[in-house]
């Protein structure tokens, strides 16, 4: 067993110290921000959220990703108190579209289908008939069985699990990696976890240049009809208006929606990479909304209009080149600590969540063999 201190306590941190300590792990949590914070520098508690794995030719995000959904499976089927409930996903790709190149379109929007056709249940192509369906001309289309994952209830079931692990969190905003060995209840750790997301380019002894946000900005309104397809429907259309979906640029808009079941629904959106801006352009929002209406009609009043509850912006925590899971080859100075990073999930953040975690903890059970080997050597 090892103390580990986990520094983040978004979805990452909180789903990492949740798999340290299944392991038997001593624990500890400090985060800048909690669950019940809302900050724009604390992600989580603005994600949609889904699970729609956008990994292209990346495999170890496969892994984060697929693990995820296999876990938010289980979790959908017997534990309700989870927030996380079955959704159909629709992917659609328009004939405008269809004839980009892989970068460009997306994992999402390929014709051959995405990389886990054959991990998620029930994926089915969409036909003739259910794309005519839709305004526009669409090229071809899947659907298959996800999640929602109602982002306040699931971090509040995180905290929840870890409280019967008799982990309590504790509010730090460190300047320097290094002072968070100071925060373990019983002496200086053996690991600190880096979950710092969205931040993590300034915090001392990381600041590292590649962690960019990625700006979101949704729109939630009023859903008055929630069952209307049965498990209720979440969509994405590969491009909009008259512009493609193009992965490759640094201002992206599609459109998306998420219905939450619980008389609400999440319209996108937009990924904007380096956008600090954290106020809501109101233009975006217009542009969110118009085309809302061509594909969902029936969330309108009778005026014609959506009832609005509010508009969302938030930093997702990305990062060029992808996630940073590994652990540093060298202590913190004076000390035997070791860092481990995960960050940079971008807007994968829940979906990779659990496979993230789980992959933390197999670098330091590796880690603790390793040392372990090393002193039995140390002795012939």
């Amino acid at each position: 067993m090892a103390k580990v201190v986990v520094v983040g306590a978004g979805v990452i941190g909180l789903s990492t110290a949740l798999a340290l300590a299944e392991q038997g792990h001593d624990v500890a949590i400090i985060g800048a921000f909690l669950p019940g914070d809302q900050h724009i520098e604390y992600t989580s508690p603005w994600a949609g959220a889904n699970w729609m794995s956008f990994a292209l030719n990346q495999p170890d995000v496969e892994k984060y990703d697929g693990e995820t959904y296999k876990y938010f499976y289980k979790l959908a089927e017997s534990v309700p108190q989870a927030g996380i409930t079955f959704r159909n996903n629709v992917i659609i790709t328009r004939k405008s579209d269809a004839d980009l190149p892989d970068k460009q379109l997306g994992s999402l929007f390929l014709k051959r289908g995405p990389w886990f056709k054959n991990l998620v249940k029930n994926y089915t192509p969409l036909t003739a008939s259910e794309l005519r369906s839709y305004p526009g001309e669409m090229a071809y289309g899947y659907k298959f069985l996800s999640f929602n994952i109602n982002p306040s209830v699931y971090l509040a079931w995180l905290v929840s699990q870890l409280s019967n692990f008799g982990i309590r969190l504790k509010r730090v905003k460190l300047a320097h990696i290094n002072d968070a060995v100071k925060y373990h209840p019983k002496g200086t750790p053996d690991y600190v976890v880096n979950c710092t997301g969205v931040m993590v380019s300034t915090l001392g002894g990381i600041n590292d240049p590649n962690a960019i946000p990625i700006r979101g900005q949704i729109v939630l309104v009023r859903d008055p009809c929630p069952n209307r397809f049965g498990l209720d429907t979440m969509l994405s259309i590969s491009g909009v208006d008259g512009s493609p979906w193009v992965q490759s640029e640094t201002r992206q808009e599609l459109f998306y929606s998420m219905s939450r079941g619980d008389g609400t629904t999440v319209l996108g959106g937009c990924f904007v990479a380096g956008d600090y801006t954290d106020s809501v352009d109101p233009r975006l929002a217009d542009r969110i909304v118009a085309r809302a209406k061509q594909y969902l009609p029936e969330l309108l009043n009778e005026q014609g209009e959506f009832e609005i509850i509010r508009h969302v912006v938030g930093w997702r925590p990305g990062r060029v080149g992808g996630p940073r899971l590994e652990i540093e080859s060298a202590p913190l100075p004076g000390t035997n600590v070791k860092v481990v990073h995960n960050y940079g999930a971008g807007g994968g953040g829940y979906q990779g969540s659990r496979g993230m975690a789980v992959t933390v903890a197999h670098i330091i059970e590796n880690d603790i063999a390793s040392k372990k080997s090393l002193k039995g050597s140390s002795k012939l």
